[in-house]
């Protein structure tokens, strides 16, 4: 067991390096990686596939779980993976500075297959790392830590993705200037994130955990019929991001023409709407259970796809305001909700078995959803002219329409899922507005208390206190 100062010291510092690490992926996600893949050629199909490379190497997982159950050595091993995925952005960033003139095939290319290897480094550390956060974070709390984590992240994104958007906009589109220095700019963000990593503490590994070969390990998951559950619902859910991949914002980008600053700033309007969010939907996770909560916003979110269908052509801004408005808010709750729940779920013995059973799967139907709206989205390019309140019917339409479809499914499949001790949806419903009134104001006053006060108090507020009093909705974390 770990010291109690050491356990805060480590908890603390996964929190910290979440802020430099989101610099990272601000820099080399989103807007900024996806204009990147047009500004090297890269056509539908190969969007749709860049969005599943992730998950085809995400199959080599039980390769890390493998490796960690047999040596015990998770946090080696997880740092290891973390650093070589990062640092595979100095070869990418060299892409356009090597072969400035060459054609759109060789750079798109040699990109994807730069990519493909970061994604297997990155795929091999999801396991012993979820193992380690496991271990280390204790379940009374666990809610409450990632709400913090989360609140950092989205407050760092905030600021950046704008900030990014805005200098690449500087560039002409012709010029890869902007792409290069904000990924080496990300490189160095994700060095600071690694070196704390490193610092964390880990507790020894079950002892009595039984050493299992590649199939053994699937098996030994798929016994347990309310993992299967989990499972099916998380694939579900999955394969509709699969299905949206990069295409709403290359919705934005091509079809709106809404400039790199633009798109950012919707980004970071979500996470703005998220960030007081947070801790509210944490507090209710850890006081009412992850499940309700998740079902609560998927009642939501699976709806929101389908007003992409009402955005015109011109006049867009009011419309895809309430679209990220309404996203931020119930998002915020999917993302807590959803990897607690598995946590919650999956049991101590042989951890890393089931995290790696079920990123496989996770990671297979975000593959063949990426896949299909690739491959759709190339077949299907012409626009149908079916003008209703003065939008035609296109390929994004459709797309859109079948992710709706998708998440709708989802919703079912989480009601199959059993949570002890967690309340029923209903009942959480009618007791949010109660909830709401009492507990809104404090996320705010969070959100204060990040962006403008100075550099210590931002220190305090994510250090834990000693006292952790869980019976009050205003004592939600910070």
């Amino acid at each position: 067991m770990l010291s109690p100062d050491t356990l805060k010291k480590g908890l603390r510092y996964n929190v910290i390096e979440i802020g430099f690490a989101a610099v990272k992926d601000a820099f080399t996600t989103g807007a900024i990686l996806t204009g990147f893949v047009l500004f090297l050629g890269a056509n539908n199909f190969l969007i749709g596939l860049l969005t599943a490379l992730p998950s085809v190497t995400c199959l080599a997982t039980p390769l890390a779980s493998i490796i960690t159950e047999r040596t015990g050595h998770r946090k080696s091993f997880s740092v290891w993976m973390l650093a070589l995925s990062r640092y595979m952005w100095l070869p990418i960033m060299a892409i356009p500075l090597i072969f400035p003139n060459s054609n759109s095939g060789l750079r798109i290319w040699l990109f994807l297959g730069l990519f493909l290897i970061a994604s297997l480094f990155a795929s091999l550390f999801n396991p012993p790392w979820s193992s380690w956060l496991a271990d280390l974070i204790p379940e009374n709390i666990r809610g409450k830590h990632f709400a913090k984590r989360l609140f950092l992240y989205n407050a760092v994104i905030f600021i950046a993705v704008p900030l990014g958007g805005k200098y690449l906009d500087l560039w002409p589109k012709s010029d890869s200037t902007g792409f290069v220095t904000l990924f080496g700019l990300a490189v160095i963000f994700a060095i600071i994130s690694t070196s704390l990593v490193r610092k964390m503490p880990d507790l020894p590994m079950d002892s009595n955990r039984e050493k299992f070969s590649f199939f053994e390990i699937i098996r030994y998951a798929l016994r347990d019929q309310n993992f299967r559950r989990l499972m099916l619902f998380s694939g579900t859910l999955s394969f509709g991001d699969g299905l949206a991949g990069m295409f709403f914002i290359v919705y934005m980008l091509r079809v709106l023409k809404m400039s790199y600053a633009q798109v950012g700033m919707l980004g970071s309007l979500m996470i703005l709407i998220q960030m007081p969010l947070i801790f509210w939907w944490g507090w209710l996770s850890d006081r009412y259970g992850h499940k309700p909560i998740l079902s609560i916003c998927l009642k939501v979110v699976m709806f929101t796809p389908i007003l992409w269908l009402f955005v015109p052509l011109q006049n867009f801004w009011p419309m895809l305001l309430f679209i990220h408005i309404l996203a931020g808010i119930f998002w915020a709750g999917v993302s807590l909700a959803h990897p607690n729940l598995i946590m919650r779920l999956v049991p101590l013995k042989n951890r890393s078995a089931y995290f790696s059973t079920q990123m496989v799967f996770v990671s297979v139907c975000v593959m063949l959803g990426s896949l299909f709206s690739g491959t759709f989205m190339s077949l299907v390019n012409r626009e149908i002219n079916i003008p209703y309140a003065g939008i035609s019917v296109s390929n994004f339409h459709f797309l859109f329409l079948m992710i709706s479809c998708v998440r709708f499914y989802a919703g079912l499949r989480l009601g199959r899922v059993n949570e002890p001790a967690s309340e029923p949806t209903d009942k959480v419903i009618k007791m949010i507005p109660v909830i709401l009134q009492s507990n809104f104001t404090s996320g705010f006053n969070l959100l204060t208390h990040y962006v403008m006060l100075p550099i210590q108090d931002v220190k305090r507020i994510i250090g834990y206190q000693d006292n952790d009093d869980r019976n009050s909705p205003n004592s939600s974390p910070g």
